[in-house]
């Protein structure tokens, strides 16, 4: 599956770099590219995974108490209708989870191939193939963007709503509504300090997120405050901020805000993309002293990359160029993953 996968990163590669002017040849492989992605995440090893165990033993327990609710509701309906067979729930993830992401990018953008490309590179291996609840939240996430710009609050709570009940970590999206609010020249302004002031934070080792007065989060927060203070290895994993792709990512970041009077000219989300996303990098850090939730929630913000770092496309020329350096910057990401995923070795 993993020399699949790299075989179709190559192919969107070169179709993005060399784009095709017919429409229905565009749709028809966009579809295509989707199906193809549904089967590799529904069909992927067990070997190398580390939440497929789970998974499986969440599957058989169907215990809301450990679970969001839509996963014991689609176990149940698995086992009903199609025996004591987990694929069947791993079949119907990987289908929301592609089959949703597709569908903002095609509302989103115009930036088809370029979006698929960051999108296999940096989350269709994270989200699609491990954690498959966070998934279909993060396609969620972009699906409320469209709601927020049009002001459709009913829409907006609807989308919102499901995404909560796929993955806790979801509550983060139902700020978000607020920030068309804001003024655009304060709003940039914001957005130039949010980062550096989260880095302060991060310095000092305060710890923002215990003060939420929200049960089920509180709950979840013990859980992982225990697991850290029991020695579990993978809750004791210490975020180091200055990393080469956080780095990096805040210089994608700051060229964007720097160029966003151009970028609205070609997309009108432009700002409430850049605002989800300077809070999914600041969270990084302001977050740190709680690693899984600071991983968790940084990484469900940050699906807004797979619409904005195409955008990279409208500022730098020449084209080819840009194009490039997207699909190199897609290829050093999904390299990351594949190695600490430990899918490939």
């Amino acid at each position: 599956m993993i020399a699949i996968l790299f075989l179709t990163f190559f192919l969107v590669s070169l179709i993005a770099l060399f784009p095709w002017r017919n429409s229905v040849t565009k749709i028809f492989v966009f579809l295509f590219l989707g199906l193809l992605l549904i089967l590799i995440a529904a069909f992927r090893s067990e070997e190398g995974n580390p939440d497929y165990e789970v998974y499986i033993r969440y599957f058989y327990d169907q215990d809301f108490l450990f679970v969001e609710p839509t996963f014991v509701f689609l176990a149940k309906m698995v086992s009903f209708l199609f025996g004591p067979y987990p694929i069947y729930i791993f079949i119907i993830y990987a289908i929301l989870g592609v089959t949703l992401k597709f569908a903002a990018i095609k509302q989103l953008s115009k930036l088809w191939f370029l979006s698929i490309i960051v999108y296999i590179g940096n989350f269709f291996v994270l989200h699609d193939m491990i954690q498959i609840r966070a998934g279909v939240a993060s396609a969620l996430l972009l699906l409320c963007i469209k709601p927020i710009y049009d002001r459709d609050l009913k829409k907006f709570l609807f989308i919102s709503i499901w995404a909560i009940l796929f993955h806790i970590s979801a509550l983060v999206i139902l700020p978000l509504w607020f920030l068309p609010k804001i003024k655009d020249r304060i709003l940039v302004f914001l957005l130039y300090i949010i980062i550096p002031i989260s880095c302060i934070i991060y310095f000092f080792k305060t710890n923002l997120i215990m003060a939420l007065p929200i049960p089920v989060v509180q709950e979840k927060i013990d859980l992982y405050v225990a697991l850290q203070e029991s020695g579990v290895e993978n809750a004791l994993t210490e975020i180091n901020v200055f990393n080469y792709v956080f780095l990096v990512n805040v210089l994608i970041f700051y060229l964007l805000l720097i160029k966003h009077k151009l970028l609205l000219f070609h997309n009108k989300y432009t700002l409430i993309l850049l605002a989800i996303y300077g809070i999914g990098l600041s969270s990084y850090a302001a977050l740190a002293t709680l690693p899984v939730f600071a991983g968790r929630i940084s990484g469900l913000l940050e699906i807004v990359e797979i619409i904005l770092i195409p955008f990279l496309s409208y500022t730098i020329s020449p084209k080819f160029v840009s194009r490039l350096l997207v699909v190199f910057w897609a290829l050093g990401m999904i390299l990351i993953h594949l190695f600490r995923s430990k899918l490939i070795s």
